[in-house]
C-alpha cells in the first residue's frame, strides 16, 4: 500500500500544472480587462478557475488520504497550498464579478471588485511564500520539489504577475458625471450613476451628463 508521502508525490505534479496554468491565464485575463477586452477576459478567467478547481479536488483527495505516517511539515505544505488555491479561485469569482459591471459601464462597481481580487491574490500569494518558505528551511523532506519553482515576490505586483487597474476620476466633471450647464430632465437621461447628486425630479433643472466620460464620472 503507497504512504501518503507516495500519493503526494505521485499528485503533485498534476496539481502544480493545474496551478501553474491557472497563474498563467488569470494574468492573460488581468491584462484583458485593462485593455477593455471583455469578452476574452472572462472565458481566461473561466479557464484559469478551471485549472485552480481540478487543482483543488485533487489537493482534497492528498489531504483525506492522509494517513499517521504523514510527516507534519508535508501536512502544513499542503493546507498552505489549499489556501492558496482557495484564495485565487476567489480572485477569479470577483474578478468575473468586475468584467461583468465593466460591460455595461458600471466602472466604479467594477473596479471595486477588481481591488477586491487583488486583495485576494494578495493573500493567496502570501500562503505562496508560506508554502515556498516550508520547502527553503526543510530541503531534505522535499528534495523532490514537486516541480515547483521557488519564486521572490515582485515588489510592484505583490507577486501576482498582474494588477487590475482602477479607473481614475474624469477631470472635467471631477467624477460627478455631470456639467455645470442645466438641460430639461424630461428629454435626457443618459449618464446617470451612483455618484451623481442629480435627483429624479421632472419639475426640476438638471445637469448635463460630462461628454468627456459620458456621465460615468471616470475614464
Amino acid at each position: 500500500m503507497d504512504s501518503s508521502t507516495d500519493n503526494m508525490n505521485d499528485a503533485m505534479p498534476d496539481i502544480n500544472n493545474g496551478i501553474v496554468d491557472g497563474d498563467s491565464e488569470y494574468n492573460e485575463a488581468v491584462d484583458l480587462v485593462n485593455n477593455k477586452n471583455f469578452y476574452q477576459s472572462k472565458q481566461k478567467a473561466d479557464s484559469a478557475g478551471n485549472n485552480y478547481n481540478r487543482s483543488l479536488i485533487r489537493l482534497h483527495e492528498v489531504q483525506n488520504n492522509f494517513s499517521s505516517d504523514i510527516h507534519g511539515v508535508h501536512k502544513d505544505y499542503i493546507n498552505a497550498v489549499i489556501k492558496e488555491v482557495e484564495l485565487k479561485l476567489k480572485a477569479v469569482d470577483l474578478l468575473k464579478e468586475a468584467i461583468d459591471c465593466f460591460e455595461v459601464n458600471s466602472n466604479y462597481t467594477g473596479s471595486n471588485y477588481g481591488f477586491e481580487a487583488n486583495d485576494a491574490m494578495d493573500q493567496a500569494v502570501e500562503y505562496q511564500n508560506e508554502r515556498n518558505s516550508i520547502v527553503e528551511d526543510n530541503p531534505k523532506l522535499f528534495k523532490w520539489m514537486w516541480g515547483f519553482n521557488l519564486k521572490t515576490k515582485c515588489p510592484k505586483c505583490k507577486g501576482i504577475g498582474s494588477v487590475v487597474v482602477d479607473y481614475k476620476e474624469c477631470d472635467a466633471c471631477g467624477g460627478t458625471g455631470y456639467e455645470d450647464d442645466l438641460f430639461d430632465v424630461g428629454s435626457h437621461f443618459k449618464g446617470v450613476n451612483s455618484k451623481a447628486k442629480a435627483k429624479f425630479d421632472l419639475g426640476s433643472d438638471q445637469d448635463i451628463p460630462c461628454e468627456i466620460c459620458n456621465g460615468k464620472g471616470q475614464v
